[in-house]
């Protein structure tokens, strides 16, 4: 993570606590998420039109693969987009927290593997 997104996670993570305490900055905080999240949907929805989305990948390689499932329902390219805006936080967060732990490549190699199993 380079120092201008670190500098944006912890601004953001800052602003989570907030909002968590004033209602008016939980309403801002919640339309510029959902502003994301369509992004991220809009594009599921393309990646899936195009044939580009795999079927049936766990998505922990520890545990016993899923029975395939086709992501061609609204309610799991919604979790999908979660999935992802999920491990995108997570991962900017350990970044910041543990960078003993979690290098910018590690994190980057997860997150595209992520997105290879879709």
């Amino acid at each position: 993570m380079d120092a201008d997104r670190a500098q944006e996670t912890r601004l953001e993570v800052s602003f989570w606590s907030r909002s968590l305490a004033t209602e008016e900055l939980a309403e801002v905080q919640r339309a510029e998420a959902s502003d994301l999240r369509a992004a991220v949907r809009a594009l599921l929805d393309r990646a899936h039109e195009a044939g580009e989305l795999r079927h049936g990948v766990p998505s922990a390689p520890q545990r016993p693969p899923a029975p395939p499932k086709d992501p061609s329902t609204s309610d799991e390219l919604d979790d999908l987009a979660e999935e992802l805006l999920a491990l995108v936080d997570g991962l900017s967060l350990h970044l910041l927290l543990y960078p003993g732990r979690l290098s910018r490549e590690r994190a980057e190699r997860i997150m595209l593997g992520a997105i290879e199993r879709l």
